[in-house]
């Protein structure tokens, strides 16, 4: 916005013309804006609100001398305005805000590569927690498998003594559940 606003003063100042005055005036109204938005943005950080104090500070130096040429421009002329730029004090200024703005980067891609590093620690914590609970989740369902065979062999031994013994009677012996159905019996019994 601040090299917009510096290509229509160069415009006005070589051609005389009010209308390459636009893109000057239209930075002009968005700066503020821009500058709210950057202030909201690193509010959270103490180093970078500091950057934009003098990132504000540069850029209000600059829209100053870029005010001052125009309307020494318009009430004394060319040669009064090229006195202006002649000085310097434009390339400074600009020279100024780019290095806040390149502080200001820096400063965002250190604090980004900080949280990206945190949720790679985040994200390794997690998969290592994962792989700890799908072990133990393992070895509880082996145990529980173990545990379930071990007790269909235990009832299947069971059953076949209990086979054993209705079959070793001679008189026919059936066994009923509660509901009165029949769950057991000897050959004598079905005979």
């Amino acid at each position: 916005a601040v090299q917009d606003a510096e290509r229509g003063q160069r415009g006005y100042l070589i051609t005389g013309r009010e209308d390459y005055l636009e893109p000057y005036q239209e930075a002009n109204r968005r700066i503020g804006r821009l500058l709210l938005d950057l202030r909201a943005d690193t509010a959270s950080d103490h180093a970078q609100q500091q950057r934009w104090l003098r990132l504000q500070a540069d850029v209000a130096a600059k829209m100053k001398e870029l005010a001052t040429t125009v309307a020494t421009m318009r009430e004394h002329g060319f040669a009064a305005a090229k006195a202006i730029v002649d000085t310097n004090i434009g390339a400074q200024s600009m020279a100024a805000i780019v290095a806040d703005l390149t502080a200001i980067g820096e400063g965002a891609n250190t604090d980004l590569t900080s949280r990206l590093a945190a949720a790679a620690d985040a994200e390794a914590r997690v998969t290592s927690t994962f792989l700890f609970g799908s072990a133990v989740a393992a070895v509880g369902l082996l145990a529980g498998a173990l545990l379930l065979a071990r007790a269909a062999r235990r009832a299947a031994l069971s059953e076949r003594a209990l086979q054993a013994t209705l079959d070793s009677v001679r008189e026919g012996v059936a066994a009923l559940d509660r509901r009165g159905r029949l769950r057991a019996w000897n050959a004598s019994f079905a005979a």
